[in-house]
Parts: structure tokens; C-alpha cells; sequence
């Protein structure tokens, strides 16, 4: 009998306007998202693969040189393949899931070069301390088709799944059925929520082939996993919320006030007031005081080279035997590149230290509303998230303070890396998250998210079970 009213139940939805109207603004919008996303996915991966052959292009004609210097064929100049002109490319490239969610990658310095001519207080741009994201819904994406348009349509389909009923009448009717009322419009807003999350779920399946193009689509496989776990909990979290309201009151413009609201809160202002909140318990330093800092620090550093050449030389008494004629600004310039980062540390450690803080209030915070869960999974499935770039950056600067230990004596000395010794400089290669870690850091907010949905279900059934005077 129940399977004969949801077929029912089925052909009228789609009669209705409101029906129509829903599934096809949320099919194509996600579409759309996804279509965009792709292109977005497609550009950074071209942009990353041309800047890194652009520096390798450069690095390889700077080896090539070194080599004919080596084997004498070449008379140099004073500035042929010297060491401090060593380049390395690192460049970050989308997520193999960009394309689902953009998230902060726009808002991060996606390229660096490391070389000797820098320091890990310049290897980026400044803008790079700027507020972090606690929720990202700035960017039209997939994420922000799910977090803020599907739990909207799904209020707008289901909001009066018992009032029509009961203002009609019809529910009196639906008493004398075989089936209970109850169970009747439970299913029915169950059967809306499936139809939302399985348009949702198919568009996003279509798009995984589609946008594969650029990267490995096993890795895209992995992390989709994750991602159609936030959708799915998120989805069932809105789906026992809008149950519980529509099985306890009973009337329809008191119900859709009680989820717009809901959504209004859950999804913009507890995210608003956490960021407010982490901004005021943990500010970052002044980035005034940070670039006044820094150029104090290269000031001084100008006026000690002398100083610093001599205690380095004092410290590796073996580079002292030199006879090229090497412009005195490469070794004065790595040594203040040396200073500048030692007095600078504090200040960039302090910036680091207040994003972590921020992090940690964030993590905590993330539990008082299911938006900010959702936009942790979704985004980082997608590699969206603030976590990816930040550890790009560290691994940039690690790489190139190793470079600096590498070419550094050469530097001082004013000497050539032998062509063995430049070729052992390893590359930068960017170490992502696997889909299982991911799959672990969402795993505790995402059944955290289940277990209130579930306990929601629970009491909206209950009231459902109960007896037609109730409903009524």
C-alpha cells in the first residue's frame, strides 16, 4: 500500500511547479558548478605544468653551462652558472578534486621559486598572513551548491508534507488507510531528500568522468569518497531536521520560518561569529610591524656584510681560497638573506603560531554548526582548504633553506658546485594528503554529524508514531 502511495507521491511532486522547479535548479546549477570547477581544475594544472617547465627550462640551461665550464669547453664570466642562480620550480597545482570545490586556492600563492636570492621571509607574498578561511562560501562552486542551496530546496519541497495534508483534510482520510499518516509523510519526506541527494550524487558522478582529464582519476576516485561522505551526512542532517519541525508543528508558514531561520543561523551566522570570535582571541601580529621588521633586518644586514663574511669564513676556514673575480653582492647578498631570516623568524613564527591557534578554535568550533562540518569535508576532499597551502608554503621554505645549505659554501667562496653536486640538489615536490588521511580527519566530524541526524530521525519518528490526535 505504502509503495503505491509514494508512486503517487512521485507523479505529484513532479506535477507540482515548486517540484519541477527545485530538482531542475539544483541539477543545473550543480552542473554548471561542476562545469566551471572544471575549467578551473583544467587552468591550474596547465598553469603549474608551465611554470615548472619554464624554471626547469632555466635550471637546465644553467646545468648545461656549469657542464661546459667543467669539462673546459667554455671560457665563463664572472657570472656564468654560479651557485646562488641555482633554480628550483614549486608549484602547486589543484587538487585532483579541484574541481569540486575552489575554496581557498584562489586566496594562496599557488608558485614559488627557490633559489639562493631569496629567504623564507620573502619567498611569497605578504598576502599570504592575510585572514585564513574559516568557511569558505564566497566562491560559486560544487561546496557551495551543497552547503547553501541544497538544504533550501529541500526545505522549499518538504516544508508542508503534513500541513497540506491537514489543512486539506485529507490526512482524516488517510487515517482510514492501511498505513499509519504518520509513517505515510515520514516516507514522503524521505523520498524528497533522496530525490534531491541522488540528483546531487548523479550530476557529481557524471562530472568525475568528465573533469578526469588533467589528473589521475584513481586519485580523484579517493577522494571522492570523502566528499560523497560529507554530502550524504549533510543531507541526512537536513533531512531530520526538516522531520522533526514538520511532525511537531503544524502549521506550514510556522514551519518554513523555523527552518529559513535554521538554515540562516547554522549556516551563516554561527560561522560568522566563530570567525569574529577566533579573530579577537587570536589576532596575527601587525603586518606593519612585520615589514618594518624586515626592512630593519635587511638594513642592518646591508651595513654588517662585512661582518658576516667574516664570521662565516671563520667558521669553514677551507673556503677561504679563492681566485675568481665573483661580484662581492653574491655572498653579500645570501649572508643578509641569512640575517634577514634569523631575525625575522620570531616575527613569521608568530604569524604561524596565531593561524594555529585560529585552527585549533576552529576545529572545536566546527561542532556547533553542521555548515562548517560540511565545508571541512567537502573542501578538503577537494584540497580546498587552507591546510593544503599552508603546508605547501612550509614545504617551499624547507626546501629552500636545504637549498641554502647546499650552495652556501659555494656562495661564500666564491666558488662552482661541481656538476655531481648540483645534479644531487633534489627537486621540490609537494607531498599532499593521501585520501585515507583525509578520510581520517573527517571521519570523527562526520559521525559526529550522523549520530545528531540519527537522533533527530529518532524523535521526529516517534511523534510520527504517535497517535492521529496528535498529528492533527
Amino acid at each position: 500500500m505504502i509503495g503505491i502511495l509514494l508512486r503517487h507521491e512521485v507523479r505529484t511532486l513532479f506535477r507540482r511547479p515548486v517540484g519541477i522547479i527545485a530538482l531542475a535548479t539544483l541539477t543545473l546549477t550543480a552542473a554548471y558548478a561542476l562545469w566551471t570547477g572544471g575549467q578551473h581544475l583544467q587552468t591550474g594544472v596547465t598553469r603549474a605544468a608551465a611554470y615548472q617547465e619554464s624554471v626547469d627550462k632555466s635550471r637546465a640551461e644553467w646545468l648545461a653551462k656549469l657542464q661546459q665550464i667543467e669539462r673546459g669547453e667554455a671560457a665563463p664570466s664572472p657570472y656564468d652558472a654560479r651557485p646562488i642562480n641555482l633554480r628550483l620550480p614549486a608549484a602547486l597545482a589543484p587538487a585532483p578534486l579541484g574541481d569540486f570545490a575552489r575554496g581557498a586556492f584562489d586566496l594562496h600563492p599557488t608558485t614559488a621559486t627557490i633559489v639562493a636570492w631569496s629567504n623564507t621571509v620573502n619567498l611569497f607574498p605578504h598576502y599570504q598572513f592575510d585572514n585564513p578561511e574559516l568557511i569558505q562560501l564566497g566562491s560559486f562552486d560544487f561546496a557551495f551548491v551543497v552547503i547553501v542551496l541544497l538544504p533550501l530546496l529541500m526545505i522549499a519541497l518538504s516544508f508542508d508534507a503534513a500541513a497540506a495534508d491537514r489543512d486539506s483534510g485529507r490526512l482524516r482520510i488517510l487515517a482510514a488507510q492501511p498505513v499509519r499518516p504518520g509513517r505515510l509523510i515520514f516516507s514522503r519526506l524521505l523520498l524528497r531528500a533522496v530525490i534531491l541527494w541522488a540528483a546531487l550524487s548523479l550530476v557529481a558522478l557524471v562530472f568525475l568522468f568528465v573533469n578526469a582529464g588533467p589528473v589521475s582519476f584513481g586519485e580523484r576516485l579517493g577522494r571522492f569518497g570523502v566528499f560523497a561522505l560529507g554530502l550524504s551526512v549533510y543531507t541526512l542532517f537536513w533531512f531530520a531536521l526538516i522531520s522533526v519541525c514538520v511532525a511537531y508543528i503544524k502549521r506550514s508558514e510556522a514551519v518554513i520560518a523555523s527552518l529559513i531561520a535554521a538554515w540562516a543561523i547554522l549556516t551563516l551566522g554561527v560561522p560568522g561569529v566563530v570567525s569574529t570570535v577566533a579573530e579577537q582571541l587570536y589576532p596575527q601580529p601587525s603586518r606593519l610591524a612585520y615589514l618594518s621588521e624586515m626592512r630593519e633586518a635587511q638594513g642592518e644586514a646591508a651595513r654588517e656584510t662585512a661582518q658576516l663574511t667574516a664570521g662565516f669564513l671563520v667558521d669553514h676556514p677551507d673556503l677561504t681560497v679563492s681566485d675568481e673575480a665573483v661580484p662581492g653582492y653574491y655572498r653579500g647578498t645570501f649572508l643578509q638573506n641569512l640575517e634577514v631570516e634569523r631575525r625575522t623568524a620570531p616575527v613569521l613564527a608568530a604569524f604561524v603560531d596565531a593561524r594555529a591557534q585560529r585552527d585549533r578554535l576552529i576545529q572545536l568550533s566546527q561542532f556547533a554548526s553542521p555548515a562548517m562540518i560540511a565545508a571541512g569535508m567537502l573542501n578538503a576532499a577537494a584540497g580546498a582548504d587552507g591546510n593544503r597551502h599552508h603546508a605547501y608554503q612550509s614545504q617551499a621554505r624547507a626546501t629552500l633553506q636545504q637549498l641554502a645549505e647546499q650552495v652556501g659554501p659555494a656562495i661564500v667562496a666564491k666558488q662552482r658546485m661541481s656538476v655531481a653536486a648540483a645534479e644531487a640538489v633534489p627537486e621540490f615536490e609537494f607531498q599532499d594528503q593521501s585520501a585515507g588521511t583525509l578520510l581520517t580527519r573527517s571521519l570523527l566530524p562526520g559521525v559526529y554529524l550522523a549520530l545528531l541526524a540519527i537522533a533527530g530521525l529518532v524523535v521526529a519518528r516517534r511523534r510520527f508514531e504517535a497517535p492521529l490526535e496528535e498529528l492533527l
